[in-house]
């Protein structure tokens, strides 16, 4: 929310049952299996749960990749700040519209990380 209200402060939550799946998935799992087991691929599936969910009014692209940059961020990794804006957004509209799944977006990450 602290993201969300920084990036787009303007535009409210809509769904928040959306919202707390969304920052649930990455620790999703079976039994002992995790379905998301690395910090890549914990940060991929949280990308790809709030870019495709929308919960807010507007800004939930934005801020699905700042949640995505800042809990890599808080475990040690860096995207690469070679990696230019107008990569980013493509890449994050693709997302939204269901072109990437989790596993395709972790791959990209492992790409751009310092």
């Amino acid at each position: 929310m602290a993201i969300h209200a920084e990036l787009a402060p303007e535009h409210m939550l809509t769904d928040p049952d959306s919202l707390r799946g969304s920052l649930g998935r990455p620790m999703q799992g079976v039994a002992d299996r995790e379905f998301f087991p690395s910090v890549v691929e914990k940060a991929a599936a949280l990308l790809h749960a709030l870019a495709t969910t929308q919960p807010f009014s507007d800004g939930n692209k934005r801020t699905a990749w700042t949640c995505c940059v800042t809990y890599l961020k808080q475990n040690g990794i860096e995207v690469s700040a070679e990696v230019g804006q107008d990569t980013v957004v493509t890449f994050v509209v693709d997302i939204a519209t269901n072109r990437y799944e989790p596993a395709e977006i972790a791959l990209q990450l492992l790409e751009w990380i310092e």
